[in-house]
């Protein structure tokens, strides 16, 4: 908590999770943390296709080869859950995407974010 994570690479900027990489655990926490200028090529400030909480979290300007989720992605039916979080996607993409071909019926918990990206998109999948 309390945490920045700034101008990172989680295995290079053709992989995933800039800033932040959380997949299959169940019981991922983040919270009150700045996470910006990162890259990669989804999820350039967050991946998660954890069962975790999401909240409280400035993510800005982490670029994404792939063009979606550049402040957080989210491939999975996890149970995701997202609060209170202040995302800003980079120029021309989208600053949350959750990818509906993943996560079947079970979309993740989002509640009370404010998303922007200049040119882009907010919310991007379902």
């Amino acid at each position: 908590m309390g945490n920045s994570a700034r101008g990172l690479f989680s295995a290079g900027p053709a992989s995933p999770g800039g800033g932040i990489y959380a997949e299959g655990s169940y019981n991922d926490f983040i919270s009150q943390n700045v996470i910006y200028n990162n890259e990669a090529d989804r999820g350039g400030g967050i991946y998660s296709s954890s069962w975790g909480v999401i909240e409280n979290n400035t993510v800005i300007a982490n670029p994404t080869s792939g063009m979606v989720g550049s402040a957080v992605y989210t491939p999975s039916g996890s149970g995701l859950q997202l609060y209170n979080n202040l995302l800003i996607g980079s120029p021309s993409q989208t600053a949350l995407y959750c990818d509906p071909a993943s996560y079947g019926s079970q979309p993740p918990a989002v509640s009370n974010n404010d998303a922007y990206s200049s040119g882009g998109t907010g919310f991007g999948g379902t």
